[in-house]
């Protein structure tokens, strides 16, 4: 609801429908997942498949590295996968890869405890393997970050609390956050790593957080912060602002160009505060904080099989966090699947665990306090209106299906009338090309700025100049 309604004051509310498409099939997914799981033993499964998926993975990823440093001769079928860095196996780049082998890398070690059967240990230790090497052949620091404090957390649990020794789990999530701290030193000075990219995020910070300053409450709406940060590049110039000479490099986005400009943060959190509002952001802030005290409970109540699912599960979703401060995870395909997964798993374990949801007594101070500290534990309806609300779910949910599916078929079907129009536009075939255009425009959208900047550059070409001045005031 605030991500609609971060679109009212929204320059292009267009720019959001792919965001919203995604993240409520990702939310789909929880409510299937949180309903259809029937015991821990279906989330053992759940956990074997992911770690399966790495093996492939890892091993496409490995081989390219293999070709790159000229270990192996090139293999054809390798180069035929569009990448823009590697080794990404079958990912767009390096980072892409490198954020599903932070998030997975918990529920294969999860997998190969649980695991009883030997050929399922030997193919989670695979797994495990492939992981840790294309992560670091990678080079992604936020990933190593992410993996380091996983590292950490499992070595404290399984050689300090299971034994009965420090056991005040806050006290070791400061002393991971510390140790990750205190590693970006040393992973910041390793070869072949450009510390440029540390100072460029430095830079995009610094101005969203100018943007964020100017839109305190709403933000400039879902998906629009490309189009708002150009009026931003150079901010603290603009302002004036004196900085000391070791910031002085904040003064100016030197990556900002008439062709190469950012279209995202490279921090998730920071983006949301900057596209939804502090209004938006409380909601995007709770859903962790009822997963984390969700978690708490468990790893505190629960048996051992119970505790270690909810640990790495729990770890799956640190790593997300950790990675989402330096990238974009929210934007790729997979991750936030990944993310509501780990959601939907622990929220199952929870409900198992939970005999029965109070409502608070007492006085407002009290129920204020329950309401901070165990929200998961209280009743926010009756089950007459549980019922109906569930029921409107199921509805919304077969409606957000149906016309999704509607949706992206148009979306297909555009694409494919873009491409065939590049290809006529290359040829030199305008004609052809701008029929194809306005085919394209059609089927999806007015709204598509790649399809009428492509239709305003073909009429200039066919000296069409009214035509073309039409295209590029609505692209």
């Amino acid at each position: 609801l605030m991500c609609w309604a971060s679109l009212l004051q929204a320059p292009n509310p267009w720019q959001a429908t792919l965001y919203l498409l995604h993240w409520a099939a990702a939310t789909i997914f929880y409510f299937l997942l949180l309903n259809s799981l029937g015991d821990e033993i279906m989330i053992e499964e759940l956990f074997f498949v992911a770690a399966l998926s790495v093996i492939p993975v890892g091993v496409i990823g490995i081989m390219q590295w293999m070709v790159d440093t000229s270990l192996i001769n090139p293999i054809r079928w390798l180069e035929q996968i569009p990448q823009m860095t590697r080794p990404s196996s079958t990912f767009s780049n390096s980072n892409m890869v490198a954020l599903f082998l932070a998030i997975t890398l918990p529920l294969s070690i999860a997998s190969r405890c649980l695991s009883k059967k030997t050929w399922m240990k030997r193919a989670n230790e695979i797994s495990i393997l492939c992981n840790v090497f294309l992560l670091y052949f990678s080079k992604t620091r936020g990933a190593w970050l992410a993996a380091i404090a996983v590292a950490v957390i499992l070595v404290w649990y399984k050689f300090f609390w299971q034994r009965g020794r420090f056991r005040k789990l806050r006290y070791i999530l400061a002393l991971s956050f510390l140790l990750t701290a205190i590693s970006i030193v040393p992973i910041a000075k390793i070869k072949n790593l450009d510390i440029g990219t540390v100072k460029l995020r430095s830079i995009w910070w610094t101005n969203t957080a100018f943007m964020i300053y100017d839109h305190p409450l709403m933000g400039v709406g879902l998906g629009n912060f490309k189009l708002i940060y150009p009026l931003y590049h150079h901010i603290v110039k603009d302002k004036k602002i004196d900085l000391p000479p070791f910031l002085a490099f904040l003064k100016k986005d030197w990556s900002f160009s008439e062709t190469n400009q950012l279209t995202r943060v490279h921090n998730d959190h920071l983006q949301m505060l900057a596209e939804l509002g502090v209004l938006g952001f409380l909601p995007y802030a709770a859903m962790f904080f009822l997963f984390g005290c969700m978690f708490r409970k468990l790893f505190k109540q629960g048996d051992d099989r119970t505790r270690l699912i909810a640990l790495c599960t729990g770890l799956s979703v640190l790593a997300f966090c950790i990675v989402a401060t330096t990238n974009f995870p929210f934007e790729r395909a997979l991750p936030p699947v990944y993310l509501f997964m780990g959601f939907a798993v622990i929220s199952f374990l929870h409900k198992k665990q939970s005999v029965s949801i109070v409502q608070p007594e007492g006085t407002f101070v009290q129920r204020l306090k329950a309401f901070i500290v165990t929200p998961c534990d209280i009743a926010i309806t009756n089950q007459t209106l549980h019922r109906l609300i569930r029921s409107g779910l199921c509805v919304l949910m077969i409606v957000f299906m149906y016309c999704s599916g509607k949706y992206i078929s148009r979306v297909v079907l555009a694409d494919r009338y873009f491409v065939e129009a590049l290809v006529y536009s290359d040829r030199g075939q305008f004609d052809k090309a701008t029929g194809l255009l306005e085919k394209s425009r059609h089927v999806f959208s007015e709204w598509n700025f790649n399809i009428s900047s492509l239709l305003g550059r073909n009429r200039t070409m066919q000296e069409n100049y009214e035509g073309a001045l039409e295209a590029y005031r609505e692209s």
